[in-house]
């Protein structure tokens, strides 16, 4: 869904949120908490849970990085002299806003140089929280309900109150990371960390003082990898200044960030890049068109059955522990499809130790370099992927098909359409019979639907524009009723399928008289078989005998009375 729908509307938006991050850090530590991956829509209680949990976190960390900066044997350690840096500008800010009657709040203008300065400093976000905590003493708990009333006045996230859950749309948490800095979700950030060394996140973790729960021995990669998206620290500088050896010169650090991609992330970037910036700005860029336009690896069965034996072996709880959902979310492909959580993103969650267990309780023949391919593979069913991306079938995609690993080659694609058109049907309770296609001779129809009554014919055409041949199709599809009336079968209709048709075909088919022919468009009859399917036993041969268009919406009516 489309909620802005102007730049200067958005930027307008962007504006009055950054107002309300900068006027109450309240509302700053939600925006941390809708950050993370999964929280599209979350219920009262469970952000009363995340938000406590959060405040207890800060004011912990508030307390150790107070006693930090005031230990004498830190006196030369450049890190604090970065932190009175910006300590001492955070506070003329907030005094100069005091001078000019504005209770401390900080200008637009010095918010704005203050987040360049903290990046040039390479302070994380919530290092810059705690230092105005600090400067502040404001008092950060607050009851769950005034703080949804405050955001929802603030327009960062929608409130249901029958159900008690909380919305924040996809845009929303886009703005909200834009205004941090963030450059990409958590989801991408953690691929990126867990293609590193641990030598390389010991680094930035020691960097950054990052404290770690000793009580979990031994400290896995992935707690370290937690640990670290917990700061909020901006991914780019990361990849810019911490992925490299001190005395590394520009060459060297090019070089490691090529390797990096195209051996660790297994990448292939549409452009390089002439240096390291361009090219750290490449990857964010893959990542974000990836994001909003990339599909999943697995067709809605295929990832039901992968959540479902992830649960089954014992693994539910750390999925809830690790995207912080709580018990009211189920776990299911539609589910986390809504949150935007891929396959990919799930199976990334777990340790190395953790997924090679799970491939040998459900037997699955893994690669331990490239264990969660592996993994994905064992859950790919090609039928279900293809008809997953049926409407790109249709419309003879080859370039959308191969992005979603579809298998299809150009050629095939109008006998793979006709094919999953089949499948769709026959799940939809059509009988489809192939014996009766070769009754007529060599020019076969590419579907016959029979039922008790008599058959319909089926055609189904591939093309990348609307379809728009009338005369020539029917002449095709006229030439097969006849050729089974013939033989004594009763025609009771004809069915093309394709994505679109123009507007004059289907004027033209509402005024034929020859014989019934009804359209068909592709998403139509994906929604009908995501709706339907495994419901019916006999379908109504009547709903496609209407000449013309067919009617989706009368369709399911008829078919849920």
């Amino acid at each position: 869904m489309r909620l802005f729908y102007t730049d200067e509307i958005r930027q307008r938006y962007k504006e009055v949120i950054r107002k309300a991050l900068r006027d109450d850090i309240r509302v700053d530590i939600a925006a941390d908490i809708f950050m993370t991956d999964g929280k599209g829509f979350m219920s009262r209680d469970g952000l009363s849970q995340d938000y406590k949990r959060k405040e207890g976190e800060l004011n912990e960390s508030k307390s150790e990085f107070l006693a930090y900066m005031t230990d004498e044997k830190n006196a030369n350690n450049p890190r604090l002299r970065d932190f009175k840096i910006y300590e001492t500008c955070l506070k003329t800010a907030a005094d100069n806003d005091k001078e000019r009657l504005a209770e401390g709040q900080i200008s637009f203008d010095e918010l704005t140089v203050l987040e360049a300065l903290r990046h040039a400093l390479g302070l994380s976000d919530i290092e810059s929280k705690i230092l105005w905590m600090a400067h502040s003493n404001e008092d950060i708990s607050i009851p769950v309900d005034d703080l949804i009333a405050t955001l929802v006045s603030k327009g960062i996230c929608f409130y249901k109150k029958s159900s008690m859950t909380i919305y924040i749309p996809d845009e929303f948490v886009r703005i909200l990371r834009e205004l941090r800095g963030l450059k990409l979700p958590f989801k991408y950030q953690r691929r990126i960390y867990n293609a590193m060394d641990e030598r390389i996140l010991n680094g930035i973790i020691k960097k950054y003082r990052i404290r770690l729960d000793r009580t979990q021995v031994p400290i896995q990669k992935k707690d370290k990898i937690k640990a670290i998206l917990n700061q909020y620290i901006d991914i780019r500088q990361v990849l810019l200044e911490d992925l490299y050896a001190d005395n590394d010169g520009i060459k060297e650090r090019k070089e490691k960030l090529s390797d990096f991609i195209d051996n660790r992330l297994k990448i292939q970037l549409e452009k390089q890049g002439r240096n390291l910036s361009e090219k750290v700005d490449y990857l964010i860029e893959y990542y974000v068109k990836d994001e909003l336009g990339g599909t999943s690896v697995l067709s809605k069965d295929g990832y039901n059955k992968l959540l479902s034996d992830l649960s089954t072996c014992g693994y539910e709880s750390k999925i809830r522990e690790e995207l912080s959902l709580h018990n009211d979310i189920p776990i299911d492909a539609q589910t986390f499809s809504d949150l935007m959580i891929k396959p990919r993103d799930v199976l990334y969650l777990f340790s190395q130790d953790d997924l090679e267990a799970f491939g040998l309780k459900l037997q699955i023949k893994v690669i331990r370099k490239d264990i969660i391919n592996s993994i994905l593979s064992a859950y790919v069913n090609a039928e279900d992927k293809l008809i997953e991306n049926y409407i790109l079938l249709a419309a003879n995609n080859i370039l959308a098909l191969n992005e979603v690993g579809s298998g299809v080659i150009s050629d095939e694609i109008g006998v793979t359409f006709e094919k999953i058109t089949k499948t769709i049907l026959f799940r939809l309770g059509v009988n489809i019979n192939e014996e009766l296609r070769g009754v007529v001779g060599s020019a076969k129809p590419d579907i016959i639907l029979t039922f008790p009554d008599g058959i319909i014919i089926g055609e189904c055409k591939s093309s990348r524009k609307q379809y728009s041949k009338f005369t020539s199709v029917t002449r095709q599809i006229g030439s097969y009723v006849k050729a089974y009336q013939k033989k004594g079968y009763r025609v009771l209709g004809a069915i093309l399928f394709a994505d679109s048709f123009t507007d004059d075909f289907i004027q033209d088919c509402q005024t034929f008289i020859d014989f019934s022919l009804c359209l068909v468009k592709a998403e139509d009859l994906k929604r009908l078989y995501d709706e339907k399917r495994g419901q019916i036993k006999d379908f109504p041969y009547l709903l496609f005998q209407n000449r013309g268009l067919l009617d989706l919406n009368q369709t399911l009516k008829a078919l849920n009375r």
